[in-house]
């Protein structure tokens, strides 16, 4: 059932983490300890990411793993972030501000220009709590969740995979996501969508942002959205 009930990297070092894609650099010091910060938080979403960022801003960056991305999107704003576990939260306070505890509950000060969800959605049992404090954080709100209406979740449960160790199907997913049950949501709890996206896999030919462009609805792997808050 969709809605409230789960990118594997090569051997090559430079070419990505395991458990990267859904996890937003959070197994970074025990998959690959010799990878740069940055080498962890590259290709096409994260570029996405920075783009609708921008400079000069003040952000939120909720569950922010080991701080890989964060660390980049530091670079050009003033971060904080959000991290629930105590080993990614020492790691993520290597390169940012970063408060430990369960969003939305932890007491955060803002304001904010930017709240990000970087697949971080999919992992809570009431993602609306955490998009109204958002609401009243920031100026903006850009989401990132993976699509379980894509062709690879809807092969996996043909075959009667349930649950996988990392992606779409990670077992560590609660709430499922396609794009009308994400879309519908951001809008009920007063988001107007600015921008859709849905970037190709980072490994995946460039052919393939075709197809995604075509029907993201069934070839996109990650539903994003660059949302404005309705005051």
């Amino acid at each position: 059932m969709v809605g409230n009930p789960a990118e594997a990297a090569g051997s090559d070092p430079q070419d990505g983490l395991r458990t990267l894609v859904y996890s937003h650099g959070r197994s970074l010091a025990k998959e690959a300890p010799n990878m740069t910060i940055y080498a962890a938080s590259k290709g096409p979403k994260y570029e996405q990411i920075l783009s609708w960022i921008g400079s000069g801003k003040r952000v939120l960056d909720v569950g922010c793993g080991a701080g890989a991305f964060t660390a980049r999107i530091a670079d050009a704003n003033d971060v904080v972030g959000v991290e629930s576990t105590e080993e990614n939260w020492r790691l993520a306070s290597e390169h940012a501000a970063v408060i430990r505890g369960e969003f939305p509950d932890v007491e955060v000060q803002g304001p904010f220009d930017v709240v990000l969800f970087g697949d971080v959605l999919e992992h809570m049992y009431n993602p609306e709590r955490a998009l109204n404090r958002a609401r009243e954080l920031g100026d903006e709100v850009i989401v990132c969740v993976p699509n379980f209406d894509c062709f690879i979740a809807k092969g996996q449960r043909a075959v009667g995979i349930r649950q996988t160790e990392t992606g779409i199907l990670d077992k560590t997913h609660v709430y499922y996501f396609n794009r009308r049950i994400a879309e519908a949501m951001l809008r009920e709890h007063g988001l107007e969508i600015l921008e859709f996206a849905s970037p190709k896999p980072r490994r995946a030919p460039r052919w393939y942002q075709w197809l995604v462009n075509l029907r993201p609805e069934f070839f996109g792997i990650q539903l994003m959205y660059c949302c404005r808050v309705i005051r």
